[in-house]
């Protein structure tokens, strides 16, 4: 056991130093792509999944480098680059169409998020966060890119950043719960599965406490999501009730408490919709 122990820590950390190497290459193509926007769309299909769920459930030590390199190349192809043509049109419901100042200040706040400095991240959240909530008709047509955006920006170690990426969820939530309720219930449902039979190493255990970490900011996430829909989230909370219902029955304590405690909340706030 010892000996398979030893050989799988050899593993992760050979596979670490690989991955390592891949997300400075991959910094590196994004760099030399940023004059070239078809080459940065072909980056974006290629790469942004991968990072992603490197950013999710990679080691711990390489995760936040993952979904900085994502952000930034969701930047790098979204509308702080491009103008917003060909775009899905924005849900149905009142639209604010934006001035050219506005349009510029919503690019330079994708632009922040984007950007390695905390406090630049975090005004660039609050500043999509304005967009949404007065339904800018640019930042609804990119609400998708904004969405991974502000979960990327979840995983960040400065409650400074993650709590501005939870108030834009929480915000686009309000502004289209039909499409981000769901997301947010899936930040709370449990990734991978448990290995049985065998002490977890260091690798494994870092792992584990960064999606315990994720699923507690998802918990909060629809919680401050059921807090500003209201009274009209019961059309909306399914999936959220279901995330969390499952969340109740988690083995990790924290997760147990937070899901309870937003199941309060949800109650409350349904009343008598928790009827079917």
């Amino acid at each position: 056991t010892a000996a398979a122990g030893t050989e799988e820590a050899e593993a992760e950390e050979e596979g670490g130093g690989t991955l390592s190497l891949c997300l400075q290459i991959g910094g590196c193509l994004l760099q030399a792509a940023q004059q070239h926007p078809s080459l940065k769309r072909r980056l974006r299909e290629r790469l942004l999944g991968p990072l992603q769920q490197c950013a999710a459930t990679g080691p711990a030590a390489l995760a936040p480098r993952a979904a900085a390199l994502a952000a930034s190349l969701l930047v790098a192809t979204s509308l702080a680059e491009e103008e917003p043509r060909g775009r899905t049109p924005p849900p149905l419901g009142l639209v604010e169409v934006d001035s050219p100042a506005q349009l510029a200040e919503l690019r330079e706040a994708v632009r922040d998020v984007g950007r390695a400095e905390p406090y630049r991240v975090a005004a660039g959240l609050a500043a999509v966060r304005h967009a949404l909530l007065r339904r800018s008709e640019a930042a609804l047509g990119r609400l998708e890119e904004l969405l991974e955006l502000a979960k990327l920006r979840l995983a960040h170690d400065d409650s400074f950043v993650y709590q501005a990426a939870l108030n834009a969820l929480a915000a686009a939530a309000e502004v289209s719960p039909r499409t981000v309720m769901p997301r947010l219930a899936e930040l709370l449902l449990p990734q991978g599965k448990p290995q049985l039979g065998r002490r977890p190493s260091a690798a494994c255990e870092a792992r584990a406490a960064a999606a315990t970490e994720r699923r507690l900011k998802g918990a909060q996430a629809l919680c401050q999501a059921v807090l500003r829909l209201g009274a009209t989230l019961p059309p909306h909370a399914d999936a959220a009730m279901a995330a969390l219902l499952a969340g109740a029955r988690d083995d990790c304590a924290a997760v147990r408490a937070s899901c309870l405690a937003a199941l309060a909340t949800a109650a409350s706030t349904l009343r008598l919709a928790l009827h079917p």
